[in-house]
């Protein structure tokens, strides 16, 4: 019997535990087998915690991931990291005052199960660095920045992306003119691209077209770029219909050389033209250098004044269908919503950041951000405290060193 439990622990452990944690009944029956140990108090714990296979057992997962843990368990502090940040601790959950194990001891056991060898040590890191990325809890940034990096060592594809769209948003910023944040978004978009091309090759084929961060290579964005049109992505066709635009300018390359060029953007248009994908073009140089900032989707309409902001006429194509620009001074960060409604109703957004604290200002372009990506559309910063966010069917265009005057002026 002695020897048919070390078998069966020898089969847990050299077997993907993740994947083997899906069948949690299956799991149990294998746990069930095997001597006491703190990894079997780890894994019988997030059993109960997360009910694969049973019924959720908050009182059981406590008991297994503190025995675990006073044995040094990884992913039994995992387990009580989780429970003390959710409020599943017995003495959070009785309402008492506070004695052992509440929200104040989430980090602390997020920080042990992140060094540990468990295969959980990677939802610790990811878990650390939302902490630590939030500004109403750890409120550090670099030590956020730490754990994201240690994840993505791991091969986390979400550590990963979110250090690519971290080190992008950070570079537009610097109109892309910082070489070491270039660096870091280009080997953290290269990595994701490496561990979810699906979702990312698009992303790091532009960067390689533009040189940002790294030499530019228009054979490999041309590849990842067709990659990503083979993935179904009319996006794709419109990228590389605007690489090879590119190159077609180009003044460098034999005319017929650039001939081919034009002619391959044109075939690339029309492809994308004809599965809906707006066009890919570069905004004036002198606005910005290259970057995901710097390239926008031409759509119709215009933008126009209003809520008294007097400031030129933005175009993107027609001269028609003017549109209002609402102007946002955020109060607090729950007003945010608001200018979220007037995105999503196809509104244009200046926010005035005057007056602002700096980081509830990066909390408020952040969310934004996120909404105006999520509707295809574009932001500039366009004056010291104020943005510019628009949706998809508009595109930031015009004499922007009048527009930022203007702004200025205004707000």
């Amino acid at each position: 019997m002695h020897v048919k439990k070390q078998n069966d622990m020898e089969k847990v452990e050299k077997t993907d535990i993740r994947q083997l944690m899906e069948d949690g009944g299956r799991v149990a029956e294998l746990l069930a087998q095997m001597p006491d140990s703190p990894e079997r108090d780890g894994l019988l714990a997030l059993l109960a915690y997360c009910g694969e296979g049973q019924t959720p057992d908050c009182e059981k997962a406590f008991l297994h991931a503190r025995r675990g843990m006073e044995k040094g368990d990884g992913t039994a502090c995992y387990v009580l990291g989780l429970m003390c940040a959710n409020g599943d601790t017995p003495d959070q959950r009785t309402g008492g005052e506070r004695q052992l194990y509440d929200h104040y001891d989430a980090e602390t056991f997020m920080e042990r199960a992140a060094q540990s060898d468990s295969p959980w040590a990677v939802d610790a890191h990811l878990w650390l660095g939302d902490y630590f990325m939030d500004s109403c809890r750890g409120e550090d940034p670099e030590e956020g920045l730490a754990h994201y990096r240690a994840a993505a060592e791991s091969d986390s594809v979400e550590a990963a992306e979110f250090l690519a769209d971290y080190y992008d948003e950070r570079a537009e910023w610097e109109n892309f003119e910082n070489e070491e944040l270039n660096r870091n978004l280009y080997d953290c978009q290269r990595l994701a691209y490496e561990l979810n091309p699906h979702d990312n090759a698009r992303r790091y084929g532009l960067l390689l077209a533009l040189g940002i961060g790294c030499r530019p290579s228009f054979r490999l964005a041309r590849k990842c770029l067709e990659e990503d049109y083979a993935f179904g992505h009319p996006e794709g066709a419109a990228a590389l219909a605007f690489i090879w635009k590119r190159r077609a300018a180009d003044a460098g390359l034999p005319e017929g050389e650039r001939a081919c060029c034009a002619a391959q953007a044109e075939k690339w248009e029309g492809i994308a033209a004809r599965h809906g994908a707006l066009p890919v073009e570069p905004e004036e140089e002198e606005d910005s250098d290259f970057g995901f900032g710097s390239i926008s989707a031409s759509g119709s309409g215009a933008l126009g004044s209003s809520s008294g902001f007097n400031g030129p006429v933005l175009h993107t194509g027609s001269s028609a269908n003017k549109q209002e620009v609402v102007l946002f001074r955020p109060g607090s960060f729950n007003d945010t919503s608001k200018a979220a409604d007037d995105l999503r109703d196809h509104k244009a957004v200046i926010v005035n950041m005057e007056n602002v604290d700096k980081a509830m200002a990066r909390r408020v372009v952040d969310f934004l951000s996120g909404c105006v990506y999520a509707l295809d559309g574009d932001v500039k910063k366009i004056a010291q405290s104020a943005y510019l966010f628009c949706p998809h069917n508009m595109e930031i265009s015009g004499d922007l060193e009048t527009l930022q005057a203007e702004v200025e002026n205004y707000i």
